[in-house]
């Protein structure tokens, strides 16, 4: 169920699924009452819950009472707001001056409610300036309370403004625009690789303010773990893009904390990232409503449409490649979007093509490793977190060293460097990408417009 993030099921699906398992399992076959009968059972023991005709994994079932519960404890036990707007935007004019910016209207309005506010939510897309707002929550936020910006001073208490992110290459895009440090929600929580996400064990957060970002990735298990360790008096700003796919994990947290409007919250509309003459922006609101403009095939400045067969999708995706590889674009600059891993048009199959466009020349030490062969230089996706290595799923390095096995008890090792591979859709959530190439598919019949 919850590959699929969902956090409930109903009485139907439920029935044929498990029938379709027990099936494929080379059970017998089981009739429905028997199957009903089980669910009672899970029911009885508190396995499972059901509200009305949906049934929800106990644990799961808990974990969004107890994100209901944490946030409404935030909310009612944070101190009334000790600001008034006239306060906060002569704070803001101030850090606009020393920082040689200046904030419209609504990014104001953003700054200053995000302030006031215990939890405040701010949703926009790409371009939007959310990272900007978060620049001027933090310093007009540090200016009203005194708190010096200089890290230095904190050797022996903690900063005040927690920044994290659920991967690190969000965390470091964090500090980068900050010039504050930024970490991973684990890291921050101490969860280490082997703790259950159901039942681990968090260390509690200190500071006062807490700003997250990337919020749409962040899912039920590792937010209930989060806002558990949040302290009553900690103020807490979730940011992220709503239009974004939901989180891998179950669940959909920023979605319904919008839909329920339980927080105040803004959404940012006007465009301040990409120059006027570009047509992506205009492109993906178009398409995000579900239309497509009539100049799709026709090529702009800034995007090109090249009409394929699927059995040419390789040899184009070599070709753009090599071309981006002429213009002086690094690997790290170029990604390829593929929906699904197998088939001509698959990721397996573009990670081979596109491993020889970028191979050095001379270049032959390799490992192979579950079938698939690695050499110093590979642009390599993380699939699984690493709490221990601040390494989590999503982040992209580079390998940098391999050591070849020299039997087959001794499996074989490679190095990595994440510090700055064609992906699925999903792992570009939070992305900037410089050099962009994108499949469609006909067969593909249902594709989210988030991606």
């Amino acid at each position: 169920m919850w590959k699929n993030g969902d956090t409930y099921t109903t009485t139907g699906p439920l029935l044929s699924e498990t029938t379709r398992l027990l099936e494929a399992n080379g059970q017998p076959q089981i009739s429905a009452d028997k199957i009903a009968a089980g669910l009672v059972e899970l029911a009885k023991s508190n396995q499972i819950i059901g509200e009305s005709d949906r049934i929800f994994p106990a644990n799961l079932y808990r974990a969004e009472f107890q994100i209901a519960e944490h946030l409404q404890r935030v909310i009612e036990n944070n101190d009334e707001v000790s600001f008034t707007d006239a306060q906060i935007e002569k704070q803001l004019r101030k850090v606009e001056r020393k920082y040689q910016i200046s904030y419209d209207q609504s990014q104001t309005n953003a700054i200053t409610d995000a302030i006031k506010s215990p939890v405040f939510v701010l949703t926009g897309g790409p371009g939007t300036g959310k990272t900007t707002i978060i620049n001027g929550i933090v310093n007009t936020f540090c200016e009203l309370n005194d708190y010096s910006m200089d890290i230095n001073q904190y050797k022996d208490k903690p900063f005040p403004v927690i920044l994290a992110a659920p991967t690190g290459r969000a965390a470091k895009h964090m500090t980068d625009s900050t010039g504050l440090p930024a970490s991973t929600i684990h890291r921050l929580l101490g969860l280490n690789r082997s703790d259950s996400e159901q039942a681990a064990a968090t260390k509690d957060i200190d500071g006062e303010l807490l700003i997250i970002d990337e919020m749409s990735m962040v899912d039920t298990y590792l937010f209930k773990m989060l806002v558990s360790s949040v302290p009553n008096h900690m103020k807490i700003i979730l940011v992220g893009d709503q239009d974004q796919l939901p989180s891998v994990g179950p669940g959909q947290v920023f979605h319904d904390l919008l839909t329920a409007k339980a927080v105040p919250y803004m959404k940012l509309d006007t465009i301040y990232r990409q120059d006027a003459n570009s047509s992506i922006i205009s492109l993906a609101h178009e398409i995000h409503q579900g239309e497509l403009p009539v100049d799709f095939t026709v090529n702009q400045r800034d995007r090109s449409f090249i009409p394929c067969d699927e059995n040419q999708i390789a040899s184009v995706v070599q070709q753009v490649t090599e071309r981006a590889k002429s213009k002086g674009f690094s690997k790290m600059d170029v990604q390829v979007l593929a929906p699904m891993y197998r088939g001509r048009a698959g990721i397996d199959k573009l990670n081979d093509t596109i491993q020889e466009v970028w191979q050095a020349a001379g270049s032959t030490k390799s490992v192979t490793i579950r079938q698939h062969t690695y050499r110093i230089g590979d642009k390599v996706l993380q699939l699984e977190n690493n709490p221990e290595k601040n390494v989590f799923n999503g982040d992209i390095g580079m390998i940098v060293s391999m050591k070849q096995a020299k039997d087959e008890d001794t499996p074989s090792q490679i190095t990595i460097d994440y510090d700055d591979i064609e992906v699925t859709y999903q792992k570009t959530n939070g992305s900037n990408l410089p050099w962009l190439i994108v499949l469609l598919s006909i067969k593909l019949k249902v594709v989210s417009f988030k991606w």
